[in-house]
């Protein structure tokens, strides 16, 4: 598989996620959290089920074959990305750890709101910067090879 074939898939994930997340912030009102949290958990599980796929599918496939990348800058620009989301990823493990049943939504929802705000923002930030600077790179060296 050509890597622009598994950017492109990633792409679209990023675009599945940025929904649930649009989705998740609606909850952001401790009003609603507290009367919809069933609700928000479902949301919660299927973000995390969508997130834990498209780790897998860079960790498997696309950060692997980086690493092995004829040019240099690519795969040192791969190495970074890396890193950054291994602490992004640990992070994330550590939320969904801490938020995983309705009750302690319910009982904590300004602390709950506060830390998925912060979350969130950095996911969404993250799959950002792949869309906007890895992923145009990639494609830039595969369009000329």
């Amino acid at each position: 598989m050509k890597l622009t074939q598994t950017t492109k898939i990633l792409r679209k994930q990023h675009e599945g996620l940025l929904k649930y997340t649009e989705k998740i912030f609606t909850f952001f009102d401790v009003e609603k959290l507290k009367k919809e949290v069933g609700q928000l958990r479902i949301l919660l599980s299927q973000f995390t089920k969508l997130s834990n796929w498209h780790l897998s599918l860079e960790d498997e496939i696309l950060y692997p074959a980086l690493f092995k990348h004829e040019n240099s800058e690519l795969r040192s620009t791969a190495k970074m990305y890396s890193e950054e989301m291994g602490g992004l990823k640990k992070t994330f493990a550590e939320y969904n750890k801490k938020w995983t049943n309705e009750g302690s939504i319910e009982s904590n929802s300004d602390e709950f709101i506060k830390e998925s705000r912060i979350m969130f923002d950095a996911l969404s930030a993250r799959n950002q910067k792949e869309n906007n600077e890895l992923f145009p790179m990639i494609e830039s060296l595969e369009s000329t090879s």
